[in-house]
């Protein structure tokens, strides 16, 4: 092992900034900025799946968002023409299906020695490899191939008036999908199970009789004409049971939103056995291939099979109607279903013995036609995002490089340690290094992974997540330590105390830390401090405490396939927009903004001005709190500190699908003293479920703290989000907000942003709803009731002084709304 020549991983370093970081090894740190290029080649007419829905390839455009198989979304930010060429068509098990180009790369594995459950001891067959669309035809000749199946994709909502957009609850439109007589004139539910009846009751759908047939154990519930008139605007009524379907925008709602429809769906016509096998059976060929389409968005795969059943009638055998079946596979069956019997059969283990739950099977790749195509790169270190039919399609190599130098892979004592800023961000990064580091005989055990080396040698992975994730690795000796996608740690603070675990004890194995990054997110300003950006680009420097520091620049002239592609440059070339043209051209690390942002202007000055940075929570001052209570119970609340006319965040929470007593907890256990919390006027709204509003619900568990309703403005014209921001846009420059707390509150300021017009290419006067709505409302709400309090001191003569709380005035009356 000591000899460079017996390690030869699958990847050699372009000449010039790669070779250079990898070649300077007397460095205690070093940035790699990673360069942009590379993606996946693939028909103009092609689909990718986008948070809003599905897209055309021709269609997308810098910046655009992507949907990406672990349920994280990324941005495009790179798109290459590629004119007319040869396209293919691959084929998969369940009848999905895309068109791709031979140099398209794939994530694959063979599933065999998987699917029988022998898991063989360095087994090549059971690991995940990168191949092109040419290497797996090649591989299909001998071994069967699958890709991995998607994690439940998300899906953002834009449309302000849900019920008018979805008039059916989900489950509602599944069971009487499932179950039910959708007439011109009537609507009837026949059900064997009490608690689906049960279940629609919930969402007003409330039976005027119910009739059971003598000898049936299935009850009969019909329902009055007006609960027909959502299934008439959904183009339902009157549908026998073969022409059924799922109305096409019930494809593009919230993950919680289909998984009630395909539960109601399942409750009444699906099937779960004790083998952990899922199906659903209809007369209605569009319906089935409805529900195939539900589950691939699920996470799941899903064939199809037909057969005319038979059974007796008076002595007789009769045939029936052709029927489809819906084979559902994959993981949380239970989650399919709602009502006792068939969820308990469904959570019995699966055993593995029919194989693919892990992935999708390979069926044939052919030629198809030729078409105008174009690739893609995101912003995702995997670089795989969805495509047709939910289909998985695949950058950080120097890293994964650098870990494995020989002189430290080669000795017993070498431990090597990889984060990220989340756990779950790093599963692609070791389906990588599984292929990369297949010739080194590595073994990859454990979660989080850990992978040892023949000579003893041991790499560990891990995340810095949270402020105290540090500790994990406090009291342990690395040797070298890589951090991928820098800028997305929020502070250097919490990059300082990670890498104090960079140490070395062994002879002849020197501490060293490389981190890799783009030059975006929150981290950006540390970074480009901490290695000098700018001024000392390529060239090592010293800094007070004796450590060597190097920043390795890297932009698409490192690169010289895409050098050698002349359309590509000039394209770059030609962007009108300075920023972007820096960004992308030239790697600028002070170029880099978001387009149409509404606060980003704002934040870069707060960052200049020194004034988002550490917010010390001080113990004599009361906390006030402000909610925004977003849709699917996801909800953020910010906790603000005033002195004088200083206003100080020094704390932000989010979570999403938790209930309110979990919001309760968070604030109990931060042990604030706490002056008022702020909810949102709509919190005034009871709930059907238990007939109590939110606020109603805090004030319960919320005993002796002032709850109040943030004041509306500008009701009824239709101006009240927009008068909101520019309260923000007022109230904003005079804050101070802690770095590290609030780090995720700052990402959702500076990424809130005007929609875009792809007609008319403008940007409308309305903001993007997306998962940076909750933290930026939460900010409107705080700046809507700082200002109108300033405005009330004003008129009383008290200057600018603001307490936390509002007292009630002939401003307010008792819905919250200013007059």
């Amino acid at each position: 092992m000591e000899n460079k020549k017996e390690i030869k991983i699958h990847w050699q370093p372009h000449p010039g900034a790669q070779t250079l970081c990898l070649e300077e090894e007397e460095i205690d740190e070093k940035l790699f900025g990673g360069g942009r290029g590379g993606g996946k080649l693939q028909p103009l007419d092609s689909v990718v799946y986008t948070p809003f829905g599905p897209k055309k390839m021709g269609d997308m455009q810098l910046g655009d968002a992507v949907s990406c198989p672990d349920g994280t979304v990324a941005r495009v930010i790179a798109v290459y023409p590629q004119g007319v060429v040869d396209v293919y068509r691959v084929t998969f098990e369940d009848g999905s299906s895309c068109e791709v180009g031979l140099e398209h790369l794939w994530v694959v594995r063979n599933p065999k020695k998987i699917r029988f459950g022998k898991r063989e001891k360095g087994d090549r067959a059971t690991r995940w490899e990168v191949v092109t669309t040419a290497g797996m035809m090649k591989r299909l000749e001998r071994h069967s191939l699958c890709i991995p199946l998607t994690a439940p994709v998300e899906f953002t909502v834009t449309s302000k008036n849900s019920q008018t957009r979805w008039p059916i609850h989900p489950y509602v439109l599944g069971a009487f999908l499932g179950d039910g007589h959708i007439g011109e004139h009537q609507l009837k539910l026949t059900s064997a199970d009490p608690e689906i009846a049960e279940q629609v009751s919930l969402f007003g759908f409330l039976p005027i009789f119910t009739w059971s047939p003598s000898g049936s154990k299935a009850v009969d519930y019909s329902y009055g004409t007006a609960a027909l008139l959502p299934f008439k605007r959904l183009g339902l009524s009157g549908k026998r049971s073969w022409e059924k379907f799922i109305p096409k925008r019930y494809f593009i709602t919230p993950l919680k939103m289909r998984w009630e429809l395909l539960r109601g769906l399942l409750d009444t016509d699906g099937y779960a056995d004790s083998r952990g096998h899922s199906s659903f059976t209809t007369t209605s060929q569009q319906l089935a291939q409805d529900v195939q389409r539900l589950s691939w968005s699920l996470g799941f795969k899903a064939n199809i099979t037909s057969k005319i059943p038979s059974f007796r009638y008076k002595g007789e055998r009769k045939k029936g109607r052709l029927a489809y079946t819906v084979w559902i596979k994959g993981q949380s069956h239970e989650d399919m279903f709602s009502i006792p019997r068939k969820k308990a059969r469904a959570e019995q283990p699966y055993n593995g013995k029919t194989g693919g739950e892990r992935g999708r099977l390979i069926t044939s790749v052919r030629f198809s036609r030729r078409a105008e195509a174009q690739c893609i790169k995101i912003s995702n270190p995997s670089g795989l995002y969805l495509t047709d039919d939910f289909i998985v399609t695949h950058n950080t190599d120097t890293g994964q490089i650098w870990l494995v130098h020989p002189k430290y892979i080669s000795n017993p004592r070498y431990r090597g340690l990889v984060v990220r800023r989340q756990a779950t961000d790093l599963s692609d990064w070791i389906d990588r290094a599984k292929w990369m580091y297949q010739p080194l005989k590595a073994e990859f055990t454990g979660s989080p992974a850990e992978i040892r080396f023949p000579s003893g040698a041991i790499i560990r992975t891990g995340h810095l997540g949270d402020k105290d994730a540090y500790t994990k690795y406090q009291g342990h000796e690395y040797q070298r330590q890589l951090m991928e996608e820098a800028s997305h740690i929020p502070s250097e603070d919490l990059y300082e105390r990670w890498v104090s675990s960079c140490r070395s004890t062994v002879p002849g194995l020197e501490a060293r830390t490389m981190l890799t990054s783009n030059s975006d997110g929150n981290g950006r300003v540390w970074l480009k401090k901490r290695f000098r950006i700018g001024s000392e680009d390529g060239v090592p420097f010293e800094t007070q405490n004796g450590k060597r520091r190097l920043y390795v620049p890297s932009t698409v002239r490192d690169n010289p396939t895409l050098m050698n592609d002349g359309k590509y440059l000039a394209w770059l070339e030609s962007l009108s927009d300075p920023e972007l043209k820096e960004s992308w051209l030239n790697g600028s690390w002070d170029a880099f903004g978001i387009k149409g942002s509404y606060y980003g202007d704002l934040i870069v000055e707060l960052r200049r001005k020194n004034r988002i940075t550490s917010v010390p929570h001080e113990n004599i001052l009361p906390v006030s709190v402000w909610f925004d209570l977003g849709m699917d119970d996801s909800m953020s609340m910010g906790f603000f500190q005033f002195f004088g006319p200083q206003k100080r965040m020094i704390d932000y929470y989010e979570m999403t699908g938790m209930g309110i007593e979990h919001y309760v907890e968070i604030l109990r256990e931060k042990k604030y003293m706490y002056d008022t919390i702020w909810l949102p006027f709509d919190a005034n709204v009871r709930e059907l479920g238990t007939g109590k509003t939110r606020y109603e619900i805090f004030k319960s568990l919320m005993p002796g703290t002032d709850v109040r309703f943030v004041p509306r403005v500008s009701q009824g014209t239709g101006r009240e989000v927009l008068e909101g921001i520019n309260a923000v846009r007022s109230t904003l420059p005079n804050c101070w907000i802690d770095e590290e707390k609030c780090a995720l509150c700052i990402e959702c300021l500076e990424n809130y942003r005007h929609e875009w017009d792809d007609t008319l290419q403008v940007f409308r006067p309305k903001p993007v709803h997306d998962k940076f709505s909750h933290g930026a409302d939460m900010w409107r709400y705080f700046a809507v009731t700082s200002t109108l309090q300033q405005t009330m001191n004003i008129a009383k003569g008290e200057g600018t002084r603001y307490n936390g709380s509002i007292n009630p005035s002939p401003l307010e009356n008792r819905s919250g709304i200013i007059r």
